[in-house]
């Protein structure tokens, strides 16, 4: 279930590659042929990328992924699509340690296969999912005594995720407080030398990182909070703000995924139908006399908002992901204790609810949100890089958007990406073809002659002369309400 949900329509849904999966495609692509990213850093521990820092960790993945499929999209989305398929397996383990019996533990796996969130998430080439697989499967290994096994993976879940940095620290304390108190179980887990190695072996880099400012402090510095405030009480006051909004039914059930706009429904980190066993999975939790449950459920609780409550703007799917277990753990403990008639209602409510999010990502997502994904450049790198022979130059704007443009991207790296520039070549040489990346100036450009402007729609005067358009792309709307994306102009 989890491979099928997350492997179907893998190269079309969603709609485009991102500007962000473009960014680390092309790195990828990069790394695999010269060892170098786009900037020319050789091996980077991290990657600068479109206004931000990227974690190695998914690039690294990705270069092995476009070797084997080509610089697609399923080359890029691969890591993620697969480690997503596998994550649902190893939190079945996670369960079983906690003392979850079998049917919990198969339904908690179910749930976690169908998860919107996860879903949504493992069809992208996203980090948090590569980043989540490794803390389940390094918590995993910890409980099952295997010290240095869970080392390396929580280093790896370290290096995967910015939330992860947060987190597994805040994770460790906790779990040394807890079996610390438990002699016989902590007498199991033992400290060795390998375990020693495998710390250093990835706390060294990320030391060095940031006392180089090599772009950990930097994007630290860039989505820290206390930013733009001063003084340690605004930080407080606000940082209280952004942790209790997470702490909201609304985002919980209706409105994680911003798949639909506002006044639309939409989808949360859970189902509508995960309702009738979430709350009395509370319940049941909190009568449980399992403790290592109880720890672990209340420590995930509290601490899985932690990290995106530490940054600026607004609630973030993605910054979320790392809570999902939580949700998982009550889900999978209801599904012991609650009396077998209610599933009679879940499980038609929860056929209908993935149906319902299934035709939200496929049709609605696209419809609304195209823009956001870049949809069209692709088509639009091609063209230029197929027919820039045929013109002196050759202006791809932006900028564009459905509504208004309001979209700013980097098409320079769909060039690059579509057209299978070869690596080595644009680092001696970042020119082009005749290719020119920005909004068309109608005034001006169109006096030019022989230049194609691919620009949208607000890009041209609603007067221009309507026959030089020689192409359109249009969004995935209605066909009742098509809306042209780019227009193809030729000047003379």
């Amino acid at each position: 279930m989890a491979f099928l949900f997350r492997f179907i329509g893998l190269s079309s849904y969603p709609v485009s590659l991102s500007m962000d999966e473009i960014a680390m495609g092309w790195d990828a692509n990069s790394i695999l042929h010269t060892g170098r990213d786009q900037h020319g850093e050789f091996l980077p521990l991290t990657f600068k990328s479109v206004g931000d820092y990227k974690t190695p960790v998914a690039i690294y993945l990705m270069a092995g992924s476009v070797k084997i499929f080509g610089l697609n999209e399923l080359g890029v989305r691969f890591p993620s699509a697969f480690l997503g398929t596998l994550t649902p397996l190893v939190f079945m383990l996670l369960l079983k340690k906690l003392g979850i019996l079998k049917v919990g533990v198969i339904l908690g796996g179910i749930w976690l296969a169908v998860s919107p969130m996860h879903v949504a998430l493992s069809r992208t080439s996203f980090d948090g999912i590569i980043a989540l697989f490794f803390l389940l499967a390094g918590l995993v290994t910890f409980l099952d005594s295997r010290l240095t096994a869970s080392l390396l993976l929580l280093s790896l879940s370290f290096w995967s995720y910015h939330a992860e940095r947060v987190f597994i620290p805040v994770l460790a304390i906790f779990l040394f407080v807890y079996f610390r108190n438990l002699p016989a179980q902590a007498g199991k887990i033992k400290f060795s030398f390998f375990s020693f190695l495998a710390l250093a072996f990835f706390a060294i880099p990320f030391i060095y990182m940031v006392f180089s400012g090599q772009g950990v402090v930097g994007r630290a510095g860039d989505l820290w909070l206390g930013r733009q405030r001063e003084g340690i009480f605004p930080i407080i006051s606000f940082w209280t703000s952004q942790y209790l909004n997470y702490f909201d039914f609304n985002l919980w059930f209706a409105k994680a995924m911003n798949f639909t706009p506002r006044e639309f429904f939409d989808v949360g980190v859970m189902y509508y139908a995960d309702l009738l066993l979430f709350f009395p999975g509370v319940y049941f939790l909190l009568k449980s006399k399992n403790r290592l449950l109880k720890a672990f459920s209340l420590f995930w609780f509290l601490t899985g908002p932690l990290p995106a409550s530490l940054t600026t703007g607004g609630i973030n799917a993605g910054r979320t992901l790392i809570w999902l277990p939580f949700f998982g753990m009550v889900i999978a403990n209801a599904a012991v204790q609650i009396n077998r008639k209610v599933f009679w209602i879940y499980i038609p409510f929860i056929l209908w609810s993935i149906g319902y999010f299934a035709n939200m990502f496929t049709v609605n997502f696209p419809k609304y949100y195209a823009d956001l994904w870049h949809y069209g450049y692709k088509e639009v790198a091609q063209y230029a890089c197929q027919n820039h022979e045929k013109y002196d130059k050759i202006i791809v704007t932006d900028k564009y958007g459905i509504d208004w443009p309001s979209v700013k991207t980097i098409p320079y790296l769909y060039v690059l990406f579509y057209c299978d520039w070869d690596p080595a070549v644009y680092l001696k040489d970042r020119n082009l073809f005749n290719i020119e990346f920005r909004q068309p100036q109608w005034r001006i450009d169109s006096r030019q002659k022989n230049w194609l402007l691919v620009g949208s729609r607000w890009d041209f005067p609603e007067d221009f002369d309507k026959s030089r358009i020689i192409k359109t792309i249009y969004f995935p709307e209605s066909a009742y309400e098509p809306k042209p994306a780019f227009y193809f102009v030729e000047t003379k």
